[in-house]
């Protein structure tokens, strides 16, 4: 998958467990749009897959089960997105907890996959410098 095709991917992903209580918290709001800008979703453009994944529960399904195909994959990849700009912000961790909850990934993994995707943001950042 390219990398744009990708970061969409986890944005959607992101989406979809942030709406998945049918109730989208600040703290999520702050990091969905946070991952839209940094791939360069334009605000009208989230505010309408936000739209579309609260009111439509059979495409909200659809992307949970991909999301929870690869949980562990999928809260990484979150987690190089939200790391990207060079830090996880302690509210942008908050909210990647819960949606590790939401993916039923227990607490005790956290940490490692957290740090696969720092990891895996490095690596990113890196092959972009040189």
């Amino acid at each position: 998958m390219n990398p744009a095709r990708e970061q969409a991917e986890i944005l959607r992903a992101a989406i979809v467990l942030a709406v998945a209580d049918g109730v989208i918290a600040a703290s999520e709001k702050g990091l969905l749009k946070s991952l839209a800008k940094r791939i360069g979703v334009a605000q009208e453009t989230l505010d309408r897959m936000v739209a579309s994944a609260l009111h439509d529960e059979a495409a909200r399904e659809g992307l949970f089960r991909i999301a929870a195909a690869d949980p562990e994959l999928t809260l990484e990849l979150l987690v190089s997105t939200a790391q990207i700009d060079g830090a996880v912000h302690e509210d942008e961790q908050r909210v990647l907890l819960q949606m590790a909850e939401k993916l039923d990934i227990p607490v005790s993994q956290f940490d490692e996959i957290f740090a696969r995707g720092i990891a895996r943001a490095e690596k990113i950042r890196n092959s972009k410098r040189g």
